[in-house]
């Protein structure tokens, strides 16, 4: 012990710390024996397939038999099984229009309520058709345009309805007034 102790402090080294003395010898009796499998300490490498699914309680049981006290158990072994992937066939299709510009014109400038659905509805195509659903987009691009178009309609009749009665109010008091 006295020998360990004088390995590790700082007797045996000299001013630039170069001489290093011995190293400490190897001690056998607390190596892995060579008939145990390797360790790997290092998680495996994530991979771009989905994760295995855990066996049930049945067959956990079916594959790690009950065992008597003090008796050593076998060693389970991994069974990979591989897992059936669906994969929908997508079609490449051409993105249908989704009116963003018009329903975002409408919210600001005509009719809030209604460019506000425009809106959601044109977020819808773009979903959709990155999903892949190109019949869907196709619909919610059709119910975009004409949200912005009903839209449109009720902020410039609404617009015209203001400016007549603002006219009509401007005439009337000119006329009370007599300017």
């Amino acid at each position: 012990m006295a020998l360990e102790y004088k390995q590790f402090t700082n007797e045996g080294f000299d001013v630039e710390g170069v001489g290093h003395g011995d190293p400490p010898s190897y001690d056998e009796s607390n190596a892995i024996p060579s008939s145990a499998p390797p360790q790997n300490p290092y998680p495996p490498p994530k991979s771009l397939e989905y994760p295995m699914q855990q066996p049930s309680h049945s067959q956990q049981a079916a594959q790690f038999p009950q065992q008597q006290p003090g008796t050593a158990a076998p060693q389970p072994q991994v069974v990979q099984v591989p897992i059936q992937q669906n994969i929908a066939n997508v079609s490449t299709g051409i993105a249908p229009n989704d009116y963003f510009a018009q329903a975002l014109f409408v919210t600001l400038c005509c009719c809030m309520p209604f460019g506000i659905v425009a809106l959601i509805k044109s977020r819808e195509v773009k979903h959709r058709s990155a999903v892949g659903d190109y019949h869907g987009a196709a619909l919610s691009s059709l119910e975009a345009k004409n949200w912005s178009k009903k839209g449109l309609l009720f902020g410039s009749i609404s617009f015209g309805v203001s400016v007549v009665v603002i006219i009509y109010a401007a005439l009337r008091t000119s006329i009370e007034y007599g300017y």
